[in-house]
This record gives C-alpha cells, structure tokens and sequence, in this order.
C-alpha cells in the first residue's frame, strides 16, 4: 500500500496545545505585543470554523501550523535557557533535546505515509493513531 497524507508532526501539534495558551500569558504579563499579535493570528484562523455547519477538515488548520510551530520555539527557547543548576546538561536542556528526539523519530516514523513509500497494509494502519485520521 501506499499514500500520500498531508499529516503533520503529532507531537508538534499537541504541543501547541499548551504552547500557544502559554505564548499568550507571556504575551499578556510581559506586555510583549510580537506574543499578542501570534495568538490572535492563531484565533483569527481557527474561529471562523468553529460556527461552520460544514464538516471541518484538518487542512482547515493548516494555516496555523506555522504559529504552533513559532509557539512552541519560543516555548522551548524559555525553556533552554531556564537553568537551576550550571551546566551544560540541566534537566530543562535534556528536555528540550528529549522533546526534539521525539519529533526527528516521528518524522522518520511517519516518512512512509507523508512520501508515498509502499509498506505493508499492517505499516500503514500502526501510523493511523486516530481512527478520524482515516477517511
């Protein structure tokens, strides 16, 4: 079997699930207006959808992917500098380079059905996680 998905980064997404609320706070409590004017954009893209009577799509998303993915910089920027012990292995750094790992493997691990790479039907259905990501 093989197909092309446009699938993106799990991981990228569902960090943006707490990226982008956090984005906001820092925006709002360090008054940094770059912060602010991100997440409006982020909601002017996704609110129109919500009071859509149509089937809403994940491509109807993809616009944001770009600000989840600037979120979730800013997010581990904060984090790799946050140090409470000098060095250059503290435990946020080792998270940060925990949480990259996770999304160089699961590009390579979603490769197959992002570039059409013929595998097996089994390949394919372990990488659909959601049944919704099946049409």
């Amino acid at each position: 079997m093989a197909e092309i998905l446009a699938l993106p980064n799990p991981f990228v997404w569902w960090a943006g699930l707490i990226t982008v609320p956090a984005v906001a706070l820092l925006g709002w409590f360090e008054r940094n207006k770059g912060y602010l004017l991100l997440v409006t954009a982020y909601f002017i893209q996704w609110l129109p959808w919500i009071g859509s009577p149509r089937i809403a799509f994940e491509y109807h998303f993809y616009p944001n992917l770009s600000i989840i993915v600037l979120a979730n910089a800013i997010i581990l920027q904060r984090i790799w500098k946050w140090r409470s012990i000098e060095g250059p292995f503290t435990l946020p750094r080792i998270g940060v380079g925990i949480y990259l790992a996770i999304v160089v493997g699961l590009f390579f691990y979603f490769y197959p059905v992002l570039a059409g790479v013929h595998v097996t039907w089994d390949a394919w259905h372990n990488r659909m996680w959601l049944n919704s990501w099946i049409i």
